[in-house]
């Protein structure tokens, strides 16, 4: 739960919720009367706090997302694997390390090869523009040296 929600969360519950939850337990009595008003004023209330956007992982300050795409070169045939470059919401080296799992599982099942699981084959980027030059600058060195670019898709 990111910390905007748990504040939205408190702020509605300590404000609003008790005193029209209280409004419910006197109901016949002459303060039910005066819950028209407050309860048109929750009611406002709630729909605006329900109507403003949560926060999104995208927009943590301090977990930006990155841009991370993936490689294994075979010496052997002359090939390089090489994946799109895509966003990654989490950027810890675990998330990036799983996704290079990911796709070196991928690799060995599609192409038939025996690279390991473990590898880090991902590298991660702080904006897509970065990510875009560094892909283009791999594959256009590894097409100087002959390599067939193979592109994985999607993994």
């Amino acid at each position: 739960m990111t910390r905007l929600f748990l504040a939205r969360f408190f702020l509605a519950h300590r404000f609003l919720a008790r005193p029209f939850l209280a409004n419910l337990l006197t109901a016949g009595s002459s303060a039910s009367y005066a819950a028209g008003p407050l309860a048109a004023g929750l009611g406002v209330a709630l729909c605006l706090l329900l109507m403003v956007p949560s926060a999104h992982a995208d927009d943590d300050p301090d977990n930006p997302p990155r841009s991370v795409w993936c490689s294994i070169g075979d010496q052997g045939s002359q090939r390089l694997f090489i994946s799109k470059p895509s966003r990654l919401p989490r950027t810890s080296r675990m998330a990036v390390y799983t996704y290079g799992g990911r796709f070196a599982r991928t690799v060995n099942m599609r192409f038939g090869m025996h690279v390991g699981i473990e590898g880090s084959y991902c590298h991660a980027f702080s904006t897509p523009h970065r990510a875009a030059m560094a892909h283009a600058a791999l594959v256009a060195r590894m097409a100087d040296q002959n390599f067939k670019i193979v592109s994985v898709g999607i993994f």
